[in-house]
Order: structure tokens, then sequence, then C-alpha cells
């Protein structure tokens, strides 16, 4: 639950994962790509930190930035308190705002995807 715009909104999730270890186990792996989610090493996301399928959103060391963005360190290389942020206001932006709020922002991925 959060607020916005005076008024409290929930948004709901089929599954929440939470991953310490940089180093992915097979098992999440072998999910992933079974899934047909891109998997490079580890989960390849864009610059609002969805992956090929935009409904799977994922953040930190288990993840790394698309190659269209050009050559970029590993997501876990970046200030956690900043990803986070960023990716917060995304899933807020998305279920509540339908997109509107970043859909034209290049600005977002420039301050993270193109650092490196």
């Amino acid at each position: 639950m959060f607020e916005s715009e005076g008024k409290s909104q929930g948004i709901t999730c089929d599954v929440l994962g939470c991953f310490a270890d940089p180093n992915t186990d097979t098992g999440v792996a072998k999910a992933l790509n079974d899934n047909a989610l891109v998997y490079d090493g580890r989960l390849v996301v864009n610059a609002l930190f969805q992956s090929n399928d935009p409904a799977v959103m994922a953040a930190g060391s288990v993840t790394k930035f698309s190659r269209r963005y050009g050559r970029s360190s590993p997501v876990q290389f970046y200030n956690s308190r900043e990803v986070g942020t960023r990716l917060g206001k995304t899933v807020i932006d998305l279920a509540i705002f339908d997109g509107r709020l970043f859909r034209d922002s290049s600005g977002l991925c420039a301050g993270i995807c193109m650092a490196g």
C-alpha cells in the first residue's frame, strides 16, 4: 500500500522473488528459460526494469541491461538505493498511471543504463 493523490493505492503481484546472492541458482535460470525470458548470464531488462515479458520486472544482482543500450555494467554495480527507487517509481507508474510518466522519458535510461 502507498499514498497517491491523497488516497491509498494497492498493487497486486502474483510472485515476488527476492534474491540476495549474485549467483543465480540453476533452478532459477531454468525457470527463466522455460518461461522464455531472455537470460544471458543474468536476466536481461530494459530501462524500465522489464524483461522481454513486460509483466516481469527485476533489478539487482540477477539482472543486466539489454545490449541495445550499449555497453553497461550489470545492475549490481549501480547504487542499490537509486535502482530500488527507480524500480519502485516504475512499478507505481505502470500500475497506477499506465506508464504515462516514463513513456517518453529517456532520462531514466540515461541516468542508469548509459553509465559505464
